[in-house]
């Protein structure tokens, strides 16, 4: 899966806590020098599906009490 990261100071462990909990999850890897991707592997393109379809457009912010806009 690619995901597109609008804001710099999502990291690592958002990405990976909002994608952990579906099956077949296996790795999130930010690619060096780039603020704004990242890879997220799956055990099969039909698990990594099924993750994109449930979070597709949704949006992470750094702080909880940020509204998702």
């Amino acid at each position: 899966m690619f995901c597109v990261i609008v804001l710099y100071i999502i990291e690592h462990n958002m990405i990976y806590l909002n994608l952990c909990r579906f099956p077949g999850f296996k790795e999130v890897r930010l690619v060096p020098n780039r603020h704004d991707i990242a890879f997220v592997e799956f055990e099969n393109e039909h698990q990594s599906n099924t993750a994109k379809l449930s979070l597709n457009g949704f949006k992470i912010t750094p702080n909880p009490n940020t509204p998702n806009t």
